[in-house]
Formats: structure tokens, sequence, C-alpha cells
């Protein structure tokens, strides 16, 4: 490993145990599949939320039993369900946020150790790698947060506890279409 990439670590707060995990070939193929299976995880947490939003949306209009289906459909399906039925407006940057988190998920899930097989036979490929998965697994998680936040807003809204414009800091807005009725 490089002095170079020694830098770029330790800048980043990682302890001496993991820069000398990271100088074999194993650590460096542990640290890929750590940080594959943490944004992995990442990306079925956003999915969940998406899931648990929708069903939060459909009892809100009164769906007898909101979650059915739901676990069947593609992150894909849950996204455009989203737009299509429950908003009305909202700013222009979330649904592009979040189809670019479907993405990077389905890449992750689908095709991202085929289209990176060349880059795990040298050292800085694997590097390269970790890298590119941190960010996802960043993305996801913000995806998450946004999603989650959606919900505890509407939640607080629906028990009286938030207004528009509200009192706190204001990351999207959104007005949905529930039932029929603008909220």
């Amino acid at each position: 490993m490089g002095g170079g990439a020694k830098l770029d670590y330790e800048e980043h707060g990682y302890s001496e145990q993991s820069l000398k995990m990271l100088e074999s070939e194993e650590g460096q193929l542990n640290a890929v599949f750590a940080c594959y299976g943490s944004a992995a995880q990442h990306g079925q947490l956003f999915e969940d939320s998406l899931s648990k939003l929708l069903g939060q949306l459909k009892r809100l209009e009164g769906v007898e039993d909101p979650d059915a289906g739901l676990e069947r459909m593609t992150i894909g399906q849950l996204l455009q369900l989203f737009r299509t039925k429950f908003v009305d407006e909202i700013d222009h940057w979330v649904p592009d946020f979040l189809d670019e988190a479907r993405k990077r998920r389905n890449f992750l899930a689908h095709s991202y150790f085929l289209k990176r097989s060349g880059e795990m036979g040298v050292a800085e490929g694997r590097f390269a790698i970790v890298r590119e998965l941190v960010a996802i697994e960043a993305h996801l998680r913000r995806g998450t947060e946004l999603v989650n936040g959606l919900r505890v807003a509407i939640s607080e809204a629906q028990k009286g506890l938030r207004t528009e414009g509200g009192n706190g800091e204001t990351v999207f807005s959104v007005r949905l279409n529930i039932g029929g009725a603008e909220h």
C-alpha cells in the first residue's frame, strides 16, 4: 500500500489496526465485503422505509390492510406509487435524490460485483471499491433519513404537532394527496 493511501485513511479517522489490516490483500478484500454488506443493509433499510411510508399513507386513506402487497413490490414500484398516487407537489431535488438511491441500491443488489470484478484484483481497485461503497451507503442512509423524516412529519401533522411552515428546519416541502384531499 502506498504512503498516499495511508495518509488518506488516517485523515478519515481509521485506527492503526485498521490501517494494518488494509496492507494485505486479504484485509483489503475483507474491507470490500464488509463495506458491501453495510451498503446492502442500508439499501434494505431504504426500501423498508419506503414501504412503511406507503403503509402510513394508505392507512390515512382508510385502507383496511394498508401494508398488504407492499412487501412484494420492487423499490421502483414503491417509489412510483409514492410519486403518482400520493405526491401532488414536492421540491424538485427530492424525487431525483430518491431515484438515485433506488439506482444505487439496484446496482448493489443486481450487478455490483459483476461490474467491479476487474478492480478486485489490484490494491488500487479495491481501495476505489471501498470508497465507492462508502459513498453509496451514505446516499442510501440519507434517502432513508429523508423518507423517515417525512413519515415523522406526517405523523406529527396528523396529531396536530406540526403545521405548515413549522418551527424547525425545513429540509424539503411536499404537498400530499391522501384520499383526494391535499395535505
